[in-house]
């Protein structure tokens, strides 16, 4: 294709086309060539809208960070809607699902990504610990609701679920929203007012 010429192609079909195939063929199936060939351009097309490999991956990550902390996200507008448990395990349903927690690996695995993360974040970008603060926001509206026990510190408790389903995430287990489906239930049993 001439150098100029504008396409469709932009930085977020790059970004989809990756999501692609960490959704078909895990993060090992991510390269430059196959990110591009995925997408229909020129591999010199990626290093239009991204430095390299590792710019990319660090990008599709803050990209799918940004949909869990910015409201309404998936927690937005649930409180007293459904169950707690429910609305928790198709939380975490939804970050098992996304393309950046099966990236996790490749993020923790590379200090060039993790250096590029931190740089957007400490820019403004949504830091991955505010997955935190969206729970416990939503665990505050439930107190206020009285469907979760007010004595609790939501803040901790967000904390501690979190971790819990983050080591999950990382172990890779092939059950792992059952796994995760568990946690949630012995960790709100004791939050029930």
């Amino acid at each position: 294709m001439p150098r100029g010429v504008r396409t469709e192609h932009t930085g977020d079909g790059l970004l989809d086309a990756a999501d692609r195939i960490v959704a078909r063929d895990g993060p090992a199936g991510l390269s430059v060539r196959s990110i591009t060939s995925e997408a229909g351009v020129a591999v010199g097309v990626l290093y239009n809208h991204f430095d390299d490999l590792d710019d990319l991956v660090a990008s599709d990550v803050l990209r799918h960070l940004a949909a869990f902390v910015e409201r309404p996200g998936p927690l937005g507008g649930k409180a007293g809607v459904a169950s707690v448990t429910r609305n928790l395990d198709e939380f975490c349903r939804t970050l098992l699902a996304s393309p950046a927690t099966r990236l996790l690996g490749l993020v923790i695995g590379s200090e060039a990504i993790e250096a590029k993360i931190d740089a957007a974040v400490a820019a403004g970008h949504p830091d991955p610990g505010q997955i935190e603060t969206v729970l416990a926001g939503y665990l505050r509206e439930e107190q206020a609701l009285g469907r979760v026990n007010g004595a609790i510190d939501a803040g901790e408790v967000a904390a501690v679920l979190f971790g819990a389903w983050h080591q999950i995430i990382i172990d890779g287990p092939p059950d792992a929203l059952e796994r995760a489906n568990r946690a949630t239930a012995v960790i709100f049993a004791g939050l029930r007012p």
